[in-house]
Parts: C-alpha cells; sequence; structure tokens
C-alpha cells in the first residue's frame, strides 16, 4: 500500500536513489524508503534538494513543497502526470 510521505525537519537530508530515498535525520537513524511504496511526498521548502533530483522524484509521485506549518507552498509534476 501506498504512503504519504511528510519531512517537515529542514536539517533532513535527502539522498535520492534510482528505486529508493534514503532520509537523514539528526536525532534519529536513517530511513530508506522504496518509491514504489510512496503516493505523495511534502518536503520543507528549506530542505537543500536539487531540481534535479525534485524531477527524479516527480517522475514517481506528487512532489509538494511546504513551509514550517505544513502549509502547501508548491507542487511539482512530472510531464506524464499532466
Amino acid at each position: 500500500m501506498k504512503q504519504i510521505v511528510i519531512i517537515k525537519e529542514s536539517q533532513t537530508l535527502l539522498h535520492v536513489e534510482k528505486e529508493y530515498l534514503l532520509i537523514k535525520k539528526q536525532a534519529c537513524s536513517d530511513n530508506i524508503i522504496a518509491y514504489r511504496y510512496i503516493k505523495k511526498l511534502y518536503i520543507n521548502k528549506l530542505i537543500d534538494i536539487s531540481l534535479n533530483d525534485c524531477l527524479k522524484l516527480a517522475s514517481h509521485f506528487e512532489l509538494y513543497f511546504i513551509n514550517q506549518h505544513g502549509h502547501i507552498l508548491a507542487r511539482l509534476l512530472s510531464h506524464e502526470k499532466i
């Protein structure tokens, strides 16, 4: 079953791989999530992520940018989903 993933902490590091997303938080252990299990991804706008990585993620699922309060600021969809 696909899940909605929300990343609020601005210090979180994201490593975009071919088949999975590695999420590194300072206070917690690393999390690995395969793209096939993600329905939507919400990430804090302050997280350092390249445009290329954003496009890779958007090709698998809907990608949203949020502020520290959880309000949606932007949505990125791949050209296949438009």
